[in-house]
């Protein structure tokens, strides 16, 4: 009974102790990593200038191959996550839908390669990544292959999303003109 309590006792240490090597490594490691690329990002956005930016974003989101890719890529490097989803504000109403989507589609295969874009997601990808290290596999590889399998996802997630929205535009455009008659 007393080596039972003493064993779950030093588990229970132990436990906070690897919690907290863990910890100690994403302090030294990870977090300086991130803030010095998103000062680099911001740097960067302000030289090139917050304005030109969304003029190039708004004149590339008229066409939905880059409205779903390109510009959710461009905008999630340069400005971080909110950066992307604020742009949205320059797409017609009717386009809001399948932009957001693909943005969020673009966090979570985006880690590997841009750990600035969603700091959470970093988590996510670590573990991940220590899998395939453990399989003996590059980390890059894999991360490469995830954003390009995300940018074909990206595509069809924000076809099918415009063409559900316009499905309902057009819905309740026939439900108002028949209740105006």
């Amino acid at each position: 009974m007393t080596e039972a309590l003493a064993n779950a006792a030093s588990y229970f240490i132990n436990l906070f102790a690897t919690g907290g090597a863990t910890l100690w490594g994403y302090i030294s490691g990870v977090i300086p990593l991130l803030l010095m690329f998103l000062t680099f990002m911001n740097a960067l956005t302000l030289i090139i200038g917050e304005s030109r930016l969304n003029k190039f974003g708004a004149a590339l989101a008229k066409f939905g191959i880059f409205r779903w890719t390109v510009v959710p890529l461009i905008f999630c490097v340069l400005t971080t996550s909110t950066g992307a989803f604020l742009l949205g504000k320059l797409l017609p109403d009717r386009r809001k839908p399948g932009y957001q989507d693909v943005c969020l589609t673009l966090l979570h295969p985006s880690a590997g390669l841009f750990p600035h874009i969603h700091a959470a997601e970093v988590w996510v990808y670590q573990g991940l990544a220590v899998g395939i290290s453990t399989l003996g596999l590059d980390t890059g590889a894999f991360a490469i292959r995830a954003l390009l399998s995300c940018l074909v996802i990206m595509i069809i997630r924000g076809f099918i999303t415009d063409r559900i929205v316009d499905i309902m535009l057009a819905r309740n455009a026939k439900k108002a003109l028949a209740a105006q008659q």
